[in-house]
């Protein structure tokens, strides 16, 4: 127990043995003669089978490293042969080549004229006209009757949409095609007060056709509307037309609000069904007619016609004879339309 370390903290190990002492002591216990060889030869036996077992030697060994015979072999280049090699240029091989040219078919293959074809063709292009002639009486059937055949749609309706201009059943269409002719909305506005009594007599036969039970009380006013704008009376024409206008229309889409009857008649004739065109691109301008404005709003008051500023905001720049021949020619529209669509 005296040779182990001492779990005490402090403790100290034992000092170690004097190795060539113990040889010497060895030496002296070994015994002699044939009993020493024995016994040498018996535990040294033992003791290198205990070492192969136990033991790692590679340590004994000594580390043999292969020469580098690289520095002895000859290093050698091969030689640019690219200058020896012939040059072959096979170019003059394409003389030896066929050359195929191909007949000319061309007085084999049939001549057509197209004058030959017309009275071939003609009974196929009958048939498609045939068939398609009901569209066509139904496309013609319901495009408002006082546009140009050679009407521009798309022309029409940014006139309708964009600019407030009825054009539907008023005003004819000599007056439409100078209009639509026209660059700008100002330029269309002098279009129709230079045609002022061509607008008058088409919005006074436009009234004339409306009869509906529901218009009764409305197409009376528009007429007194027409009568004042005829002798004159700008400002009174415009604000009379403009209310009947609204009475008609709120009574109509009755319950909705302007910001939702807008909506309702925004007109795109790619959208609508052939039937609806013609009264849809009625009620068109009324989008712009319903457009609000405030004096606080920060931007210029509009100045196509407007319910909110007629009714509302009454100023004399917005009471002119511009809008009020817009004014009729629109209450004139309208209520045409909504006289068709109260007959549905």
């Amino acid at each position: 127990m005296a040779d182990e370390p001492s779990d005490v903290p402090g403790g100290c190990e034992p000092e170690p043995k004097d190795e060539s002492s113990n040889i010497e002591e060895r030496q002296e216990e070994l015994p002699s003669g044939s009993e020493k060889e024995e016994e040498l030869s018996s535990g040294s036996g033992q003791a290198l089978s205990d070492l192969f077992s136990k033991g790692n030697f590679s340590s004994f060994f000594p580390r043999i490293e292969p020469p580098d015979f690289s520095a002895l072999i000859p290093k050698v280049s091969l030689p640019d042969l690219s200058a020896y090699l012939p040059k072959l240029d096979l170019s003059y091989l394409s003389a030896y080549a066929p050359r195929l040219d191909f007949p000319d078919l061309s007085a084999y293959m049939p001549k057509v004229e197209l004058s030959d074809l017309i009275p071939a063709l003609r009974p196929m292009m009958e048939r498609i006209a045939e068939a398609a002639a009901p569209l066509a009486d139904l496309i013609r059937e319901n495009l408002p009757h006082n546009w140009p055949p050679d009407i521009d749609l798309d022309v029409a309706t940014t006139v309708i949409r964009d600019d407030g201009l009825p054009l539907v059943w008023v005003p004819r269409a000599e007056v439409i095609a100078e209009l639509l002719d026209a660059p700008d909305r100002r330029a269309r506005i002098e279009v129709l007060i230079s045609h002022t009594d061509e607008v008058v007599e088409d919005c006074r036969a436009t009234l004339d056709e409306v009869s509906h039970e529901s218009l009764a009380n409305q197409q009376p006013l528009a007429v007194k509307a027409l009568t004042a704008f005829e002798n004159g009376h700008y400002e009174a024409a415009q604000a009379l037309a403009v209310v009947v206008t609204e009475t008609a229309v709120t009574h109509f889409f009755s319950g909705k609000k302007y910001e939702d009857i807008k909506k309702e008649v925004d007109f795109d004739p790619r959208l609508v069904f052939i039937k609806e065109i013609r009264t849809r691109a009625a009620l068109a301008p009324i989008g712009v007619f319903f457009v609000k404005w405030y004096p606080s709003s920060g931007v210029p008051a509009p100045e196509a016609l407007s319910r909110h500023v007629s009714v509302h905001q009454a100023d004399e720049k917005h009471y002119s004879r511009g809008n009020a021949i817009v004014a009729i020619l629109l209450v004139s529209s309208v209520l045409r339309a909504l006289e068709e669509l109260r007959e549905l």
